[in-house]
């Protein structure tokens, strides 16, 4: 199976639950991880794990050949500008589609 190239927009309880369930999955190459807050739990989790980590997710978009874009903002604006800037073929899943990728007992801390 190819290896994913992801990255993960927003690192509160959300973006940390899916850098904790990515990290240790061969599958998955973690780019990087954006957030406003360079305090967000998930921006302290990229940075201890050595994921680059920026609080412009515009700079992640800057990585080449993405396969996903995980928008875990909740924001319909953030989500329509990564739509417009990401490469045609870059997949994009949002807040309530990512919500899938989280096991059940993570949930609770999303």
């Amino acid at each position: 199976m190819a290896v994913k190239r992801v990255i993960i927009i927003n690192a509160g309880q959300g973006g940390k639950s899916l850098i904790e369930l990515f990290h240790h999955n061969s599958t998955i190459d973690l780019l990087g991880v954006a957030d406003v807050n360079k305090n967000a739990p998930g921006f302290l989790l990229a940075k201890k794990y050595g994921i680059f980590a920026t609080q412009n997710f515009t700079e992640l978009l800057k990585f080449p050949s993405i396969d996903l874009i995980i928008d875990v903002t909740g924001n319909s604006d953030i989500f329509h500008q990564i739509s417009q800037l990401k490469e045609i073929d870059t997949g994009l899943v949002s807040e309530f589609d990512s919500i899938h990728m989280i096991p059940q007992k993570n949930l609770l801390r999303f």
